[in-house]
């Protein structure tokens, strides 16, 4: 397997490549959140029969997933400035059991990297990051390979491997902050709804020193809401996407510059989906 070449260039600007994602995120709203919604029903679902709270393990799985899944909308958004979200959900059929394989891997990965780095003090959970981030798209690189099998998933390991190896500080930095910035409307309607509830009025009207067992108490209170949880999810299905396609078009630079040949066989569809039959199955055609 060819290894990608070395550049000392920047390979993307993080900044320019989120104003682009911003004004396509904007104009493909509607089947972005198709996208989104759909893809999320099965976590949800999964988390009602559930006796544990899985709401922030069902976002993690579904955004590792919905990053493959909006990878696989890229070709037809960049060729001709449209998603197809119905027959998008119709290709990813093809590639559902390797990409939950994936996602499994690499929430799983993330969990005992994390627990691993943080036996040595929890600031070295930072540290369990590094090796996560060269696994970031297996998934993707089964789509690029067109190899959907889940006795494939070695080449799309060591693609995947040997692109971020190249690229990996720039990658790494652009992760880091793309997940801060998914943080801020969380934290942001946590802080909104909390401060207004009833729970944290009657402690702040308490005189004297706040009881801090008390106070986790009415935060774990409020989380467990019906209201809370379906904003906060509310909030992840609306904005995850856009983290998403900055991903994706992260992923479509690092190819154009070190995979040239994959950039080309992926992203070259001949012509748009017709507008009565719209079916992107016989253009879309990604070689190995």
């Amino acid at each position: 397997m060819t290894e990608p070449p070395r550049s000392n260039k920047a390979p993307f600007q993080l900044m320019q490549l989120m104003s682009t994602a911003f004004g396509q995120y904007r104009a493909q709203i509607l089947p972005l959140l198709v996208l989104s919604l759909v893809s999320f029903l099965p976590f949800w679902a999964i988390s009602q029969f559930s006796q544990f709270d899985l709401g922030d393990l069902s976002e993690l799985f579904h955004g590792f997933l919905l990053d493959i899944l909006v990878f696989l909308a890229l070709p037809t958004l960049l060729s001709f400035n449209r998603i197809y979200p119905i027959e998008t959900l119709k290709i990813f059929t093809n590639f559902f059991a390797s990409s939950i394989l994936v996602v499994l891997l690499q929430v799983f990965g993330l969990f005992f990297l994390l627990l691993f780095f943080s036996g040595f003090g929890l600031p070295f959970m930072f540290f369990g990051l590094v090796p996560f981030i060269f696994i970031l798209f297996v998934g993707q690189f089964s789509l690029v390979n067109n190899a959907p099998k889940m006795l494939e998933l070695k080449d799309n390991f060591i693609d995947s491997v040997l692109l971020i190896r190249k690229h990996f500080w720039a990658v790494f930095v652009a992760y880091l902050n793309l997940s801060t910035l998914m943080i801020l409307p969380i934290l942001i309607f946590s802080l909104v709804y909390m401060r207004s509830h009833p729970e944290f009025v009657k402690l702040t009207d308490t005189t004297g020193p706040m009881d801090g067992t008390g106070l986790f108490e009415a935060i774990q209170a409020v989380m467990n809401e019906t209201g809370y949880q379906m904003g906060r999810m509310g909030i992840h299905l609306v904005f995850r996407p856009f983290k998403a396609l900055v991903m994706g078009l992260i992923l479509a630079k690092l190819l154009e510059q070190s995979m040239p040949e994959k950039h080309a066989a992926y992203f070259n569809i001949t012509e748009p989906p017709a507008e009565d039959n719209p079916s992107i199955e016989q253009s879309w055609n990604p070689k190995e």
